[in-house]
């Protein structure tokens, strides 16, 4: 995959690669590769260790008696792990090089350990660092399990490289993993997030003394002349993974404005006020990866303003804010830019970064 008939190496080894983990969903059921006359579909959590190649009916039979009292377990779920440029205009698709059975029983020190081991052999490898550079960020998409992972890889030691780019940046975490590996989320998840946030009944949002609600959400739509259809379009879509919607209703909420003016009682005004705000807010982190005319300067701009803004209103309101599973997710996106420019500025300028690329998309 990553040797002379697979991928070809980066322009430039500075740029370094992505790790991506995801998980996919596995048939529960056994299987017998030829070629290494081996039985695979079992779970790495229990099964590690033991003898599943196949030399003759014992060895079957020991297997199946494990299954059956459930010694050993079949995998319904597969840790996938792909490696891709950090940035570039060529060659940016991921290559798949790993997939990992698991019962799901698995905790994210484990999945952490198995990152290790994956690194470091991918750095030992003749085919791995010293062929495509560096791991430099260790992405996901917001599962727990996986966090965990990258808690425990990716905040163990002060950031080595840029610093004299970053000293003047109070309050940005700098802490990363061994060879300044970088921690960082899926864009599209926290975009997802972000509107699954505003679609939900139960939506309670603190912004100062008010409390926002779903039924704000509503008023701030239909007092802007809205149909009804189209509010429950955006409100209640079927397919809760539809990103063009969820962009669509931000959109909504941040150019809302009341039509009727006097029909609406003053404390209407105000909440249609902090709705329009929270959209804002949420548009200055989904501009920078949506807007393809903008350029780096003004993304950073943007995600920095974001950052600024959601670390004010999570110190004041901690989790009756934003949960902080969410927070942290968008933050190491933003921490995870700034760090790339910095990398890129101290080891070679001329590295063109697209932050459209990162994450696990």
């Amino acid at each position: 995959m990553l040797g002379e008939g697979g991928r070809p190496p980066p322009s430039n080894l500075a740029i370094g690669l992505n790790l991506m983990v995801d998980g996919i969903a596995l048939e529960e059921v056994p299987r017998y590769d030829l070629g290494r006359n081996s039985v695979l579909g079992l779970c790495r959590e229990h099964s590690t260790g033991t003898k599943k190649i196949i030399d003759s009916f014992d060895d079957l039979e020991t297997l199946r008696k494990g299954l059956e009292t459930g010694k050993w377990h079949y995998s319904k779920h597969g840790t996938m792990l792909a490696l891709a440029p950090v940035t570039g205009n060529k060659h940016y698709y991921p290559t798949p090089i790993l997939i990992s059975g698991s019962c799901k029983t698995e905790k994210g020190s484990q999945i952490a350990k198995l990152i290790r081991r994956f690194i470091r052999i991918y750095n030992d490898h003749p085919m791995g660092r010293a062929r495509h550079g560096e791991i430099l960020q260790f992405s996901t998409d917001g599962e727990s399990s996986f966090c965990s992972a990258q808690f425990e890889n990716c905040l163990t030691r002060p950031l080595s490289q840029g610093l004299s780019v970053l000293c003047n940046i109070p309050g940005l975490n700098l802490q990363t993993g061994p060879d300044d590996l970088v921690g960082n989320c899926d864009p599209k998840h926290v975009i997802k997030c972000f509107a699954q946030m505003l679609w939900s009944f139960t939506l309670n949002v603190q912004l100062g003394d008010t409390i926002i609600t779903y039924q704000d959400i509503w008023y701030t739509l239909s007092s802007s002349g809205m149909s009804e259809d189209r509010i429950n379009a955006l409100l209640n879509p079927q397919d809760k993974q539809n990103i063009p919607i969820a962009l669509d209703l931000l959109k909504a909420l941040k150019t809302a404005h009341i039509l009727e003016q006097s029909k609406a009682k003053p404390g209407d005004f105000q909440r249609v006020k902090l709705v329009k705000f929270l959209a804002e807010m949420f548009s200055y982190f989904i501009a920078p990866f949506t807007d393809a005319r903008m350029g780096l300067v003004e993304q950073v701009g943007q995600l920095s303003t974001y950052a600024h803004l959601m670390f004010a209103l999570y110190q004041r309101h901690k989790q009756a804010f934003m949960k902080g599973a969410l927070y942290g997710d968008s933050m190491s996106i933003v921490k995870l830019v700034m760090i790339l420019i910095a990398r890129y500025q101290t080891v070679d300028n001329s590295i063109q970064l697209y932050i459209t690329l990162i994450g696990t998309d």
